[in-house]
């Protein structure tokens, strides 16, 4: 009997030790748990909910909560589990002011927990309100983030005479631990992604695009800012440096080249330049470019580049537009100073040998009479595209577009030129098929007509001829000027409409001129929906093309 006793009795040891073990396993496997479920990339919020449930689970306490400080003089109850039947009470505190229960964080801070299996044996005011939530055993620890005191963890057990056992308080410690790492991560993250916030604001604000290159992988990161300026949706640019080349503009691209190929020697570590890029429509858009390396190897060798690109079109445009005006302004004076004053200037001698006591016969005063004739024309002629152009260029010129017949305006040229062409015996011909009809302002075709007429004569020998042509081109009239004159070099022709390249060439008979009528022509077709060109070969002639739309 002895024998059988000591046999049941080393039976139960037995089977409490393994049932020990069989809780301590599972609490073992419940920390793991735990401990992987908050570092999942979820929200920590509903995480933390559900590690108070399966520790009341666990430990099949009352009631399990977390409390994170408001500030130094108040916390909160952010989370809480309750066991079954036991629910929430009345006076259950969702928030709590330190300095109505002074205990709670001086023994929190000096003795590391809050444990007591008899609420009794408590400071009295944790005992008054602990009593009145109808606790009677508690188990609390701290949660400390970056070091400092931020809250706690706690269990109460309502049920009178359940006692809470040591390993429930290891526990519970463990996961006070692994809950202030939690927190800690999820607060720097926070900052993490202020930080990320306020400069990705910064950015767009300045209207910046943030890129950053892996020179490894070859990974090129665009911001949205960056595919926004080009117009495209995000993740629509090739990530890739390869990807970057294909959108330069070609003249650009080996200046590009040649910055980064020293950026990956280590020649250099940083740069600043600008080039075009091709946005989505397929326009041109000027990009300042800054960048530099951020990260090396051992050798110095880089390994990661990050920049920004910022959209200079405008200003680009506005400082071209600048250019523009200065060099407009210095032509206009250029002319009023030599091309203008030339003429003016001859009128003087010869109207002093006019009106003096020099006695003169008469072929002599027509040879005088003939010159003023002629310097007043190319003053008159001067004068009138100088005015046209400074009111093009102010935009003060009206545009009137309206249905004309283009033979009509060709033939009045062809009259109005005729003198002018015969004194060089030039043979002025029109070759028009049939009633051609625009709509443009006939004011400005006029002037455009009347200039590459006049153009013509003036570079074409004498007894050399013009041609007049104009055809119904589709949705447009094409009209052309062709002359068996002088000519002009490849080069020379690819620049005749380009303000800063004009230069003016004496006519085949000495006349002058300032090459501004050519600008206007460009300046009045273009107004009015057209095009100009010029083809040409040296020493045979030169043909002057251009468009306007045809009336409907």
């Amino acid at each position: 009997m002895e024998s059988s006793s000591a046999n049941n009795l080393n039976l139960k040891k037995l089977k409490k030790a393994e049932s020990k073990i069989e809780y301590l396993l599972r609490q073992q496997n419940l920390l793991a748990g735990i401990s992987q479920l908050l570092n999942r990339p979820e929200n920590l919020e509903q995480l933390l909910d559900d590690v108070l449930r399966l520790i009341g689970e666990h430990t099949n306490v009352s009631r399990v909560f977390l409390f994170e400080d408001i500030c130094n003089a108040a916390t909160r109850n952010t989370h809480k589990w309750c066991n079954a039947g036991i629910g929430p009470h009345t006076e259950d505190p969702q928030s709590l002011f330190y300095e109505k229960i002074p205990s709670w964080k001086k023994i929190l801070t000096d003795e590391g927990r809050i444990f007591s299996n008899n609420i009794e044996d408590l400071p009295r005011d944790l005992y008054l309100v602990l009593k009145a939530q109808g606790v009677k055993s508690i188990l609390v620890y701290p949660l400390y983030v970056q070091d400092a005191y931020s809250g706690f963890i706690g269990l109460h057990e309502c049920v009178t005479g359940k006692v809470l056992k040591d390993d429930v308080s290891d526990l519970l410690k463990t996961v006070s631990n692994i809950i202030s790492n939690a927190l800690e991560r999820e607060k720097f993250l926070d900052k993490l992604r202020d930080n990320e916030l306020i400069l990705n604001l910064a950015i767009e604000s300045a209207n910046e695009g943030l890129w950053d290159w892996n020179i490894l992988t070859d990974y090129f990161y665009f911001s949205d800012t960056c595919c926004k300026i080009l117009g495209y949706e995000p993740g629509e640019l090739e990530p890739n440096i390869s990807g970057l080349e294909k959108i330069i503009h070609p003249d650009d691209l080996p200046a590009i080249k040649g910055i980064l190929t020293k950026l990956m020697k280590g020649e250099s570590d940083s740069y600043e330049t600008k080039y075009r890029v091709k946005s989505k429509d397929g326009k041109w858009r000027w990009i300042l470019d800054h960048g530099m390396v951020v990260r090396i190897d051992v050798n110095k060798h880089p390994l990661r580049a990050i920049g920004t690109h910022i959209d200079i079109t405008n200003r680009i445009e506005t400082e071209q537009q600048l250019q523009e005006s200065i060099d407009t302004k210095d032509k206009l004076f250029s002319i009023i100073a030599h091309d203008l004053r030339g003429p003016v200037g001859s009128f003087l001698p010869a109207l002093d040998i006019l009106t003096g006591d020099q006695e003169l016969d008469e072929e002599s005063r027509k040879e005088f009479l003939e010159d003023l004739k002629k310097s007043a024309r190319t003053t008159f002629d001067l004068l009138e595209n100088l005015l046209n152009w400074a009111r093009s260029q102010t935009n003060t010129i009206s545009m009137n577009p309206a249905q004309f017949i283009v033979n009509n305006v060709i033939n009045e040229n062809v009259e109005l030129l005729s003198p002018v062409a015969n004194q060089k015996s030039i043979n002025i011909s029109v070759k028009i098929k049939k009633e051609l009809s625009a709509f443009a302002d006939i004011n400005h075709i006029t002037l455009v007509i009347r200039n590459l007429l006049s153009n013509a004569i003036k570079f074409t020998h004498d007894n050399g001829a013009i041609e007049i042509s104009a055809y119904d081109n589709d949705r447009q009239i094409e009209v052309k000027i062709s002359d068996n004159g002088v000519g002009m070099r490849k080069e020379v022709a690819e620049n005749l409409f380009k303000l800063k390249l004009i230069k003016t060439t004496p006519g085949t008979g000495g006349e002058k001129g300032s090459g501004l009528g050519l600008l206007l022509c460009k300046d009045f077709v273009e107004k009015n929906g057209g095009q100009i060109h010029a083809e040409s070969i040296l020493g045979k002639g030169s043909i002057f093309i251009f468009t306007i739309p045809k009336a409907e």
